[in-house]
């Protein structure tokens, strides 16, 4: 039942925050006469639609993908490691797709213009190796220490957090703009070309919902039992951390860093409901799009005319959760 009524809300807070998000800001919109001009009915459609279909609504769906794809891959991997402190951002996968894709900028800087599909894949690129590094460094004998993994994490990302202050000295002053970007977070650069570039990973995540649930839900009594029950435990982590560093992966070379929703959203639906994955998935996606949607207009609307990113706004809001829920895991194991 709460299950249920947390959907309900999830959809009607979906239903409050696309109109508010599309009509609301420094240009307004008119709701009947956008919807005119997308059919053709309205052949004096004013500017203010073109900003609405043209920059607020492309806008709106990378908001939605981004926020989902976050959220969902904090979700799974939490599953696999059966941690709460765990996201795509502690391991290195964020910011190791950010490092590859500053290289990429800085060093490639001529091959760049055969597309955003190439920044993309080296964002990939960075994501999965710095992923297939912790992990490897984590495991001892074929098992994974939670606690070594998050310290492997953190050693990783003061290493890459290095490697980027390099890149920062070595780069020209519109190279330096475009890392900064990176490590800032921004849906700005959203527009239909985007989309259509991130939609098909984040979309390969949300498919394989039904497939990894009940693999994820025996992970929760943990990783022998789950291996008696008939599930190949080791071949879910590497399917799931690869998804994982291609979802993230092409979110980061589009948006930059955008941190804390992958950590944030799957407690706040563990709060609520239960740690069911069948449950805890899809609600987590719905959450993270909602969430993101709301930080990127705030982002917007809190310094006008100017424009706060999106990631010093999502990581001021997180990491005060990050503290408490690990100040809650700490007396509980106490």
């Amino acid at each position: 039942m709460k299950e249920k009524v947390f959907y309900a809300v999830l959809i009607v807070m979906w239903v409050l925050i696309i109109p508010i998000f599309l009509f609301q800001g420094d240009v307004t919109g008119n709701l009947e006469r956008f919807f005119g001009s997308l059919l053709g009915n309205d052949e004096t459609a004013f500017f203010s639609d073109q900003i609405i279909w043209d920059i607020r609504f492309p806008r709106l769906i990378l908001g939605g993908i981004c926020g989902a794809g976050l959220a969902l891959s904090g979700a799974m991997v939490q599953g696999i490691f059966r941690n709460p402190l765990v996201e795509p951002g502690l391991v290195g996968i964020s910011s190791g797709a950010a490092l590859f894709a500053g290289l990429a900028i800085v060093f490639l800087e001529d091959l760049m213009s055969s597309g955003i599909y190439f920044l993309q894949g080296f964002a990939f690129l960075g994501a999965l190796a710095t992923a297939a590094l912790v992990y490897f460094l984590s495991a001892k004998q074929g098992k994974i220490s939670v606690i070594t993994l998050l310290l492997m994490g953190i050693g990783i990302n003061a290493g890459i957090g290095s490697a980027m202050g390099l890149l920062h000295y070595l780069a020209s002053d519109n190279q330096l703009r475009a890392i900064t970007f990176w490590n800032l977070g921004s849906l700005a650069g959203a527009n239909w070309e985007t989309i259509v570039s991130v939609l098909p990973f984040v979309a390969v995540l949300i498919v394989s919902v039904p497939f990894l649930a009940g693999g994820l839900n025996a992970f929760l009594i943990g990783e022998r039992e789950a291996l008696h029950m008939g599930y190949n435990t080791e071949r879910i982590k590497m399917f799931i951390l690869v998804l994982v560093c291609l979802a993230v992966g092409s979110l980061v070379s589009v948006t930059g860093v955008i941190g804390f929703i992958g950590l944030v959203v799957p407690h706040i639906v563990r709060i609520w409901g239960k740690a069911n994955h069948i449950f805890l998935l899809p609600a987590s996606a719905l959450l993270g799009g909602i969430l993101l949607i709301g930080s990127d207009y705030l982002a917007k609307t809190m310094v006008f005319p100017s424009e706060l990113p999106i990631g010093i706004l999502t990581a001021g809001l997180g990491a005060p959760v990050f503290i408490w829920i690990l100040y809650t895991k700490m007396r509980e194991e106490a």
